[in-house]
């Protein structure tokens, strides 16, 4: 599968059920990476993550960014 990694953050009222938060983003196609009970963060992919806005419990779903420093022998931007 083709996907895009996300953040998503799970709402304070859902946090102490993560693990049903969790099956329910795999059931809508969200393959998981890792879980951050102690945050309410779960870090994952999707092709679709639209749906995943829609999943109960779920307050935000983020886009990862990648962000690259220069070495410090190149020419300043």
């Amino acid at each position: 599968m083709e996907g895009r990694r996300v953040h998503i953050t799970v709402d304070e009222k859902h946090r102490e059920h993560m693990s049903e938060v969790v099956t329910h983003l795999e059931e809508h196609g969200f393959v998981v990476e890792r879980v951050m009970v102690s945050l309410g963060m779960v870090t994952g992919t999707t092709a679709n993550t639209a749906v995943l806005g829609e999943v109960e419990g779920v307050q935000r779903v983020m886009p990862d960014r990648v962000v690259t420093i220069a070495p410090p022998e190149a020419e300043i931007q």
